[in-house]
């Protein structure tokens, strides 16, 4: 309630397993600006989207966060590869694949150093449910992969 005092206190022993979809670990290209987002009008964005500076490939804040989890939690990194280039297919995880986006973030970004890296492939809306806003929010792959690994 702002009185300094924390409502809820959340640690890392409360949380056992942590889904990450198309989370921005290892960052997105540079040349996703202002300019380049409005023209992907399929996906409606919020008023923050273009304030990424620090979300960029190398960047001083994700080099600090880091490209690993803790020993407590098991992660599971999902992304998805709708085919959409920004910037050069992206190969975070090693394998020796490179993906493209789901639209907005690369298909690997959500990669953590030691975690499953679990990749949908299909299409963006409307005729698909791979692309960045469909992936937990309508893509039963995605759903049913969780639902797995929760029960």
């Amino acid at each position: 309630y702002g009185d300094g005092d924390p409502d809820i206190s959340i640690g890392g022993q409360q949380i056992d397993d942590l889904f990450m979809v198309g989370t921005m670990n290892h960052g997105i290209p540079p040349n996703l600006n202002e300019t380049f987002l409005k023209r992907l009008d399929y996906i409606p964005l919020p008023w923050w989207t273009c304030q990424m500076q620090d979300m960029v490939y190398q960047s001083k804040f994700l080099e600090a966060m880091g490209y690993q989890g803790c020993d407590i939690v098991d992660y599971y990194a999902i992304g998805s590869d709708i085919g959409f280039r920004i910037g050069e297919p992206k190969d975070f995880d090693g394998d020796g694949v490179a993906h493209t986006t789901d639209g907005l973030v690369p298909t690997e970004s959500p990669y953590l150093e030691g975690a499953p890296l679990y990749i949908v492939t299909g299409e963006a809306r409307p005729n698909g449910d791979a692309d960045h806003n469909s992936q937990i929010a309508i893509n039963d792959e995605i759903h049913q992969y969780i639902i797995h690994h929760l029960a």
